[in-house]
């Protein structure tokens, strides 16, 4: 068999590089199941640039001289022919006429021109799989040598960085999967540490690799982007690129994934999020989103009506991946959005993003109407836009519908949010009032939903009840006008009540606590007739007999001091009248609240028996004030605030207990020993 010796560049004589690479025999053995159209062709040494100057098999390491070094592909061959000679199973397959050396040496021809040779890269990523396949020692030394050139800036290295694309997904798995030697590091990794990532993204902006068989290479490379990269190194342009890259009609979905995955890495950091923001790309995520819907949809221009939208079919895997990629992409949004430079830019609403945006609240799909509470619950952040989105019919029952009929929990958890801060501005509550926003947040009382649907929606009724007369009638509107029906005796906050005997969760029950707190200081508070209070107040305690259940539950909680302030400002608010006092009074009564209601009069103060001898009672008038636990004045430091807070909590209390004395009547007062009252009150009046 015919054997040719190695010519070395560093001048050694034939004899003596042929002790430092053997020879390689003319034809080599041939895989069964080879591609027929493909014939063997040894690796020939080029005779002007003979590349090993150094073998060190026990380390899999490959030194090339620095001529040899500057041609990729030929360096490339020297390799194969090394691997070829430990392993005759290793074969060069060319194209029928073709010499393996002729190939590589063209390859470098078009590399040095700044093109790529991409029948040259099939063959070098065949001979790699082969050396993958056989375990060959010499494929950590090819890798290296890509990444390599992949890197260099001295010329143009297209085919290197696509050669690093091409080859890293499957090497990279064999590594993780421990195929490969443990002490031998990935070149992809060594590649994504050395800067290829902005060769990557160059390569995708330009097009280079569309419709080529590396495009999927390329894209899984992307792959490894979490963890393992510089993300400083990125360019600024990097998310719009791979966004843009993404939406393309007719790619694959596993490439679209891979991509779209990438872009959300990047928007994990600010600066790629006010890049986007500063310039206009925000529609890019959401075109995305429909992409996932539809594969077909055209998504050149402005998003399209997703009404119409042709979705796609689907495989299960591909459908759960999408799925997946939604969750991270709308996290995404929620994100930008709330950045202040977002509400700045877009706040106006008169742009095509947020005009898509309104449509998408009675789009079929979920993701695309969570989308569009989020972002337009973000931009609902000052008095005049949360005005002009009310005024606008399409957002007000789009939102409306969601809440009414949407089975999903996410896309209710952020139409509520939506709506709780739409509810903010006092001109749009009774606005929303009207429109019905108490019945329509009242199907969440009936039923059984996750506890962060019950606190918003809680929270909701809350801000509506919140200063505005109008939607307190309406809370405490019967559900049937059939005065035989029991339903007439029942209210829409009866039903909130019931909830909050159901739920066992602190959070929910404290927010609807609130919501009897923000009652009682709107009916009290607001500037009306005294008979329409007292009718008000006739059916808050006639009807809602656990009224005071609530009230109880916020003062004798010691987690969160403002809610308990907020449960005594109630409680003094419920003592003004008449009802409110017969019916609290039992709750009074009760050993724990009553405990409570001592620590509250007496504060944390402790005085001398000296300071207490020498204070005299000086009750409170009985028509003291209750004071607000929200207003508080100028800038304390929290010891001050705590202070604060607690001799507001005292007042309140002190209130109550006054008012339980004065104007009670028999019944109250026999719920409460009178004897235990004063001693209460006479303690208070004593503390500073």
């Amino acid at each position: 068999m015919k054997s040719s010796n190695p010519i070395s560049e560093d001048g050694l004589p034939s004899s003596e590089a042929e002790n430092a690479v053997p020879s390689v025999p003319d034809t080599l053995h041939t895989e069964s199941g080879s591609d027929s159209s493909s014939t063997t062709s040894p690796i020939l040494p080029y005779q002007e640039s003979s590349a090993v100057s150094s073998l060190d098999v026990a380390l899999g390491t490959l030194t090339l001289s620095e001529p040899t070094a500057d041609r990729m592909f030929r360096a490339l061959g020297t390799i194969f022919e090394a691997s070829q000679l430990h392993d005759p199973r290793i074969a060069v397959n060319v194209p029928p006429g073709e010499d393996a050396w002729a190939v590589l040496q063209r390859a470098d021809s078009y590399e040095n021109s700044g093109y790529m040779d991409i029948p040259s890269l099939v063959v070098v990523k065949d001979v790699m799989d082969q050396m993958l396949l056989y375990q060959s020692q010499f494929l950590l030394p090819a890798l290296r040598l890509i990444a390599d050139k992949s890197r260099e800036g001295f010329a143009p290295r297209k085919s290197a960085e696509v050669a690093s694309i091409w080859l890293s997904t499957d090497y990279y798995r064999a590594y993780q999967e421990r195929q490969l030697d443990e002490r031998c590091e990935p070149a992809q990794l060594q590649a994504f540490g050395s800067e290829l990532l902005p060769s990557l993204i160059s390569l995708l902006d330009d097009n280079t690799l569309d419709s080529t068989p590396s495009f999927g290479y390329l894209c899984r490379l992307f792959d490894m982007c979490e963890g393992n990269v510089d993300l400083s190194l990125s360019p600024y342009n990097t998310v719009e690129v791979l966004l843009e890259t993404s939406i393309k009609i007719g790619i694959d979905v596993d490439d679209s994934v891979s991509l779209a995955d990438a872009a959300l890495i990047h928007l994990k950091l600010e600066r790629f999020q006010s890049h986007l923001i500063e310039n206009d790309y925000f529609h890019l995520p959401l075109k995305f989103l429909v992409r996932t819907y539809s594969a077909v949809a055209d998504l050149e221009e402005e998003l399209p009506n997703v009404a119409s939208l042709d979705t796609s079919i689907r495989s299960p895997e591909d459908e759960r991946e999408f799925a997946r990629v939604r969750t991270a992409v709308i996290q995404a949004l929620a994100d930008i959005s709330s950045q202040p430079a977002f509400i700045i830019k877009y706040s106006p609403l008169k742009n095509p993003t947020t005009d898509s945006l309104k449509m998408w609240l009675s789009a079929p799909q979920p993701q695309l109407q969570q989308s569009s509470c989020i972002v337009l619950g973000n931009l609902a952040c000052s008095d005049e836009v949360c005005c002009h989105m009310v005024s606008d019919s399409s957002i007000s029952r789009g939102l409306f519908a969601i809440l009414q009929s949407s089975p999903d929990a996410q896309v209710l958890h952020a139409a509520l949010g939506f709506l709780r801060n739409l509810a903010l501005p006092e001109e749009n509550k009774n606005a929303l009032g009207a429109a019905g926003a108490i019945q329509v947040v009242n199907r969440f009382w009936t039923s059984d939903y996750l506890p962060q649907i019950l606190h918003l929606a809680a929270s909701v009724v809350r801000q509506l009840v919140n200063g505005s007369l109008s939607n307190v009638r309406k809370l405490l509107t019967s559900l049937s006008s059939d005065k035989d029906s029991p339903a007439f005796s029942r209210t829409y906050l009866s039903l909130l009540l019931s909830a909050y005997d159901k739920s066992d969760q602190i959070a929910v029950r404290t927010e609807i606590a609130r919501v009897i707190t923000a009652l009682l200081r709107c009916i009290h508070g607001h500037q009306t007739l005294q008979p329409a209070k007292e009718e008000l107040l006739l059916r808050l305690y006639a009807l809602h007999p656990g009224l005071g259940k609530p009230l109880a539950g916020m003062v004798v909680q010691t987690q969160f001091p403002i809610v308990r302030s907020e449960g005594w400002f109630g409680f003094a608010l419920a003592a003004r009248s008449e009802r409110g006092r017969s019916l609290i009074s039992s709750v009074v009564a009760d050993v724990t609240v009553f405990g409570a209601l001592e620590n509250a009069v007496k504060g944390d103060s402790r005085p001398s028996r000296a300071e207490t001898m020498s204070l005299s009672a000086s009750p409170l008038s009985a028509y003291a004030s209750p004071v607000s636990p929200g207003s508080q004045s100028g800038a304390l430091s929290q010891r001050q605030q705590q202070q604060e807070m607690r001799s507001k909590d005292r007042q309140n209390a002190m209130i109550l207990v006054n008012e339980l004395l004065q104007n009670g009547d028999e019944e109250t007062l026999n719920r409460i020993e009178r004897d235990q009252l004063e001693d209460l009150l006479h303690t208070g009046s004593r503390v500073d």
